[in-house]
């Protein structure tokens, strides 16, 4: 049964730093929001995977977790909004 990741957050440090070693495992699904949904669609792209177009509907996937990897002076309002939909 594959793991199911969502990453809020789709900008340099996920590009770098965290998709090398999740892509590299074929044993997990990815799914991306981030608020210029385009951003989110081009990791979809890059990646595979699925762009959501809202943090509900990335929690509506049901990921087993959610990697919140926005600016850290964006993280609180993307972490509050994630745990809203929970």
């Amino acid at each position: 049964m594959p793991l199911k990741i969502g990453i809020a957050g789709t900008g340099n440090v996920a590009r770098a730093n965290y998709m090398p070693c999740l892509t590299a495992d074929k044993d997990v699904q990815l799914g991306y929001y981030n608020r210029t949904a385009t951003k989110a669609a081009q990791f979809a792209a890059d990646f595979g995977g699925q762009a959501f177009p809202s943090p509900r509907d990335l929690v509506a996937w049901e990921p087993d977790t959610i990697l919140v990897l926005t600016r850290e002076t964006d993280r609180y309002e993307a972490a509050s909004a994630l745990l809203e939909h929970r």
